[in-house]
C-alpha cells in the first residue's frame, strides 16, 4: 500500500451495526404467495404471438420495455 492509501480517513467497510432485514419493523414477513396462474393453451399462444409482433421494439438484449408488458397485461385481461 502507498502512504496515501494508508492515510485515508474512511473505510470501504460498513461501520454500522449488523441488521437482520427480517427484524426491521419488529415483524417477520409472512411466507404467503399469490396463487399461480393457470393459462390455457389459447392464452399462452395469444401472449406469444403478441410478444413476437412486439419483438422489433425490444432492446438489443431482447428485453421488452415496460410499455410492452403493460400492453400484454391489458390484452390478457380481456
Amino acid at each position: 500500500m502507498s502512504d496515501r492509501s494508508s492515510s485515508l480517513s474512511h473505510s470501504l467497510c460498513s461501520q454500522g451495526p449488523i441488521v437482520n432485514p427480517l427484524e426491521i419493523g419488529g415483524t417477520q414477513r409472512s411466507k404467503t404467495h399469490k396463487q399461480a396462474a393457470n393459462w390455457s393453451d389459447e392464452e399462452t399462444t395469444a401472449l406469444l404471438k403478441f410478444l413476437i409482433r412486439e419483438l422489433s421494439k425490444a432492446s438489443d438484449g431482447g428485453n421488452f420495455k415496460k410499455t410492452t408488458w403493460t400492453a400484454a397485461a391489458s390484452l390478457m385481461s380481456t
